[in-house]
């Protein structure tokens, strides 16, 4: 029962790529997302073959359940991707605002790249050391990884936290100036880098999967608007920037893989990191009965309101330990909504969430505002770190959400008085 539930998990995400396929006949956002399901899904089967884990267990039921959860929870971008002939609006309160937002965020970028840079050749010469610094920091051993400057690190905590408007401001330039200042484009550069090689200094991955997925899902949303020529461009900048990340993520996987024991070959422990999830929340969540009563999903809002402890990923772990299953692992994004509300609240959950999304990004005769783009980028996100987990459980995800939101509500105000160019 197990097999063939896993199975039909691959065919339904299968049929849900060729239907979009068959409507759309060109690359889009629904695409872009239902092909990395169904990749997740096919890696969830040799995972399923090749793992050590029990997934016997696993029925019908839950798979079913994932599915409808994640196709509600899309529906949105398949609304943007149905209307034809798009158009993005501008005015000069917008651009003026996006223009200033760009300068501060390359100057700001600047200093912490150059030690990014300058720090990167000492762990390229000696990749074993990212491992170390990896343990370590699960550990909880900070005094090993940190080697930005006081000021360095200040800097870069500023970028980090709007790193996921950066890209949405980056594109929007590209759209909407004639003429660019090379200085900007190059400081934007380095502020979409920062966090990347940064990442990567430190031996982590996941940072490094996180901004080149919703860079790529950024992209996406632009396309449609960008000119011919100017899509052939990024398409093979980011084509050349894809082999260089592919590159370091494999290199910071062999590296850990050789570093630890394992009982299985390397293709099965890098299958986990798209292919466990499913089956995770399968096989440990669905029988579940308690809850974490939201401090997964509404950390910070819950903290705020007295509602919980939890500020850090080693008290949100404790509370997941109530629950009594295995926490270092994936569950996808629905697993992480499920610790917090179970199986009728989870879907409630995505359809509400849908529903939001869906009222809030909907455009006025074909025509998108920034800030509806921007709003999409949130879900976008979700969904393409998805297969994993869920972007904005920790207490910096959330509040750079935040920011983000602040900064959607800000545009907003720009936008009143909007002409199309």
């Amino acid at each position: 029962m197990a097999e063939s539930s896993v199975i039909i998990y691959c065919v339904m995400m299968g049929l849900a790529l060729l239907c979009v396929v068959n409507r759309y006949r060109m690359i889009n956002i629904s695409i872009t997302c239902l092909s990395l399901y169904l990749i997740s899904a096919l890696t969830s089967l040799f995972f399923f073959y090749n793992s050590l884990y029990d997934y016997s267990g696993i029925t019908i039921y839950p798979i079913m359940y994932v599915f409808i959860c994640i196709i509600i929870t899309m529906i949105p971008i398949f609304s943007y991707d149905n209307h034809q002939d798009k158009k993005l609006c501008a005015n000069d309160n917008t651009k003026k605002l996006v223009y200033i937002t760009l300068c501060i965020f390359s100057i700001i970028a600047v200093e912490p790249f150059v030690e990014n840079l300058i720090h990167i050749r000492s762990v390229v010469g000696n990749m074993d050391t990212t491992a170390d610094i990896y343990a370590a920091r699960a550990d909880g051993d900070n005094s090993k990884s940190e080697y930005l400057s006081w000021i360095g690190r200040k800097l870069f905590w500023i970028n980090f936290l709007f790193r996921d408007i950066i890209p949405l401001l980056f594109f929007y330039y590209i759209l909407k100036w004639k003429k660019y200042n090379k200085y900007v484009i190059i400081g934007i550069s380095m502020a979409i880098l920062n966090p990347i090689i940064h990442a990567f200094a430190l031996g982590g991955r996941s940072t490094i999967i996180n901004t080149a997925f919703y860079f790529i899902f950024v992209y996406m949303l632009f396309r449609p608007y960008l000119l011919v020529r100017q899509r052939r461009y990024i398409d093979k900048s980011l084509l050349c920037i894809s082999g260089i990340i592919v590159f370091a993520i494999s290199a910071l996987t062999i590296v850990r893989f050789v570093s630890q024991e394992h009982s299985v070959d390397i293709w099965t422990w890098v299958s986990l990191y798209t292919g466990e999830g499913v089956l995770n929340f399968c096989a440990d969540l669905w029988p579940l009965s308690k809850t974490c009563n939201g401090d997964n999903t509404f950390l910070m809002v819950r903290y705020y309101l007295g509602l919980t402890d939890s500020i850090d990923i080693e008290s949100i772990r404790a509370t997941r330990d109530i629950l009594g299953v295995r926490n270092l692992v994936f569950y996808t994004y629905l697993g992480t909504i499920y610790y917090d509300f179970n199986k009728i609240g989870t879907i409630l959950y995505c359809v509400i969430f849908s529903v939001i999304f869906f009222i809030s990004c909907k455009p006025n005769k074909n025509v998108y505002k920034l800030s509806q783009l921007a709003t999409l980028a949130i879900l976008g996100k979700v969904v393409m770190m998805g297969v994993m987990f869920y972007p904005y459980t920790l207490w910096n995800d959330q509040l750079s959400l935040l920011l983000l939101l602040i900064y959607i509500v800000i545009l907003k105000t720009r936008e009143n008085r909007l002409s199309i160019r």
